[in-house]
């Protein structure tokens, strides 16, 4: 029996992109090195926030890096809104 490949999915979640660390955590870690006065639960509540505010707005020609930047932009406009951040 023959079978054909039609397509070939990725998770860049952290899966392949950063030896299996979430990018939740990469995010944590560059936000830490920043000494921002954020707690760790602060922290998430801006990533799930971004999270559920990316849907729709990434289209397929937006490049990786268009993607974080999306992604960076709506947990500080989270903290902002939340004063959470210096």
């Amino acid at each position: 029996m023959l079978f054909m490949i039609k397509a070939i999915l990725f998770d860049f979640g952290g899966t392949l992109d950063t030896d299996g660390i979430h990018w939740s955590e990469k995010f944590w870690e560059a936000y830490e090195s920043l000494n921002l006065s954020i707690s760790k639960e602060q922290y998430e509540e801006s990533y799930v926030f971004s999270e559920s505010h990316m849907k729709g707005l990434i289209k397929p020609e937006d490049s990786y890096k268009n993607t974080i930047m999306y992604q960076v932009l709506y947990q500080l406009r989270y903290m902002r809104s939340k004063k959470i951040s210096e």
